[in-house]
């Protein structure tokens, strides 16, 4: 997956909680992919058309951390068609 690529949640993305924030049919671009070193997963940044990451943060409790992390991993993506 490279940076520009057509995404939307993976089956496993749409259940993993930290990704809540995005709708379940939306889709987006691949706007920046941070690629860490050994054991680190890299963060795929994604531009969502109706997913709005401040917007909800901020209308939406915001006390458990990790249900709102702004990044990606690649297996919680797939190519959209």
């Amino acid at each position: 997956m490279k940076v520009g690529a057509l995404v939307r949640l993976s089956a496993y993305g749409v259940s993993r909680k930290r990704a809540n924030w995005i709708e379940r049919d939306d889709v987006g671009i691949v706007v920046e992919i941070r690629h860490h070193g050994g054991d680190f997963a890299d963060e795929y940044f994604v531009k969502w058309c109706r997913s709005d990451y401040i917007t909800k943060r901020q209308t939406t409790n915001y006390s458990e951390r990790w249900r709102w992390e702004k990044p990606n991993h690649r297996k919680d993506l797939v190519y959209a068609k």
